[in-house]
């Protein structure tokens, strides 16, 4: 069965010859699992808002999804001597060394005690930054594969305004509908509509999967309210998910966290596939999630990069991952992936045998 019909048939919760997989993982892990299958070079790809994993990666731990995206053609973004560099939204990314790695810390929030004024004279990113013809070589060689347009923070409001602004400036601003912070959805919106619009037209018939993301949970609860989440989220996201059904696109969202109380709405909304399912925080039991909501939403995640592969057993991994297929992938509708980037903390050996799970 090709990747792209088991993906397909999967979702449509037909008969499938194994459950389909994904991946996500930081930059650490990417490496050792490259030197682990003897992958030479850098096949990777992509722009400053993703890259996307080599794929000969991809194939070898057999994966049935592929990314894709245009390149960039805009001006070279600022970088520092200390590695520091300002991405398209005009925040400072710096890095951070640790024991395990380096990861890039955000800081120099921008639109700190801005105006409306200031905000609307900010130097947003321009859907004219990045070059669409390059996606016809993507979708040539991946034509065998789910192909998805996106990735976790395309449009991602929350998020990228609190890198903006401040976290307390954006739940504070929020909670009073103040201007400034929905002046900077309404940016982010214009900027993300064009470009997703234009890749979207770019891969009519050849797409499979809108990815999109918003982050709304915390470890035990929501970040903001059911009712400010209908009130300014959702009437900025319809839109998005418009636009991808009126190209026959099935749609995919992200959100860490405890989320449970959302996922009505993101039914009703039009969402088809809830990424990335996190375990181990209320309102989110695997069991409760597949009875209440299975034959409407399909799952992509569940193996969880918190508890079980930074700290178990390359044994209890699988029988981890052989719960969650048991539990989310009867009758269909799940797609095996961890829950977030697979962090540098977590040994090789329990990534592979992560992906050593076929059934």
């Amino acid at each position: 069965m090709k990747p792209v019909d088991r993906v397909l048939n999967c979702l449509k919760r037909n008969t499938i010859d194994r459950v389909p997989r994904d991946f996500m993982a930081s930059s650490e892990i990417i490496e050792q699992l490259k030197n682990h299958f003897r992958i030479e070079g850098d096949e990777s790809y992509g722009n400053p808002l993703i890259k996307c994993i080599d794929p000969r990666l991809l194939e070898a731990l057999s994966c049935d999804l592929r990314m894709i995206a245009p390149d960039y053609c805009g001006a070279e973004l600022k970088k520092e001597p200390d590695g520091s560099w300002t991405n398209l939204f005009g925040v400072k990314r710096r890095p951070v060394h640790t024991h395990y790695g380096i990861y890039f810390a955000y800081e120099g929030t921008p639109l700190r005690n801005a105006t409306v004024a200031d905000v609307k004279n900010h130097p947003w990113p321009e859907p004219d930054w990045f070059d669409y013809s390059t996606l016809e070589q993507q979708f040539n060689k991946f034509q065998d594969y789910a192909i998805v347009a996106g990735y976790p923070g395309n449009v991602d409001f929350l998020n990228k305004t609190a890198t903006i602004m401040g976290m307390e400036d954006l739940l504070m601003g929020l909670a009073r509908k103040n201007e400034v912070v929905l002046t900077i959805f309404d940016k982010l919106a214009e900027f993300y509509y064009e470009y997703n619009r234009r890749i979207f037209e770019k891969g009519k018939g050849k797409i499979h999967i809108a990815y999109f993301g918003d982050d709304y949970g915390a470890q035990d609860n929501l970040l903001i309210s059911p009712r400010l989440y209908r009130e300014i989220i959702v009437p900025r996201f319809m839109p998005f998910y418009e636009l991808a059904k009126s190209y026959n696109l099935i749609i995919m969202h992200h959100s860490c966290g405890a989320i449970g109380k959302l996922l009505p709405d993101f039914i009703e909304a039009g969402i088809d596939i809830l990424d990335v399912v996190q375990p181990y925080v209320p309102g989110m039991d695997f069991h409760e999630l597949k009875e209440t909501y299975g034959n409407k939403l399909a799952f992509h995640g569940g193996i969880c990069v918190q508890k079980i592969l930074p700290f178990s057993q390359p044994q209890d991994v699988q029988k981890e991952v052989q719960k969650v297929i048991s539990i989310l992938g009867k009758d269909g509708g799940y797609i095996m992936s961890p829950t977030n980037k697979i962090g540098p903390e977590v040994p090789l050996e329990n990534v592979l045998a992560m992906y050593t799970i076929l059934c």
